[in-house]
């Protein structure tokens, strides 16, 4: 199983995502199993976000000018 633990905004308005990896041990009791990072970027569409949580902040965080700002830096690469 794997929940979220952490959601952190960039300046650029990138989401970074950190998951934690949970295993079930025999007893019933849980460990971690590792950790998963991915980030979203700005230009993506929001609608592909499955998780709630994670849709509801980009919702927020992604604003007209954040996505501008941020397709306009990628170009410059």
């Amino acid at each position: 199983m794997k929940k979220i633990d952490k959601i952190e905004i960039l300046e650029n308005g990138v989401l970074q995502i950190r998951e934690i990896e949970l295993l079930e041990l025999k007893d019933g009791s849980t460990v971690s199993g590792g950790y998963h990072r991915y980030c979203l970027t700005p230009d993506i569409n929001i609608e592909s976000i499955s998780d709630s949580k994670i849709k509801s902040i980009a919702l927020v965080t992604w604003t007209q000018d954040i996505i501008s700002n941020y397709k306009n830096s990628i170009k410059d690469m």
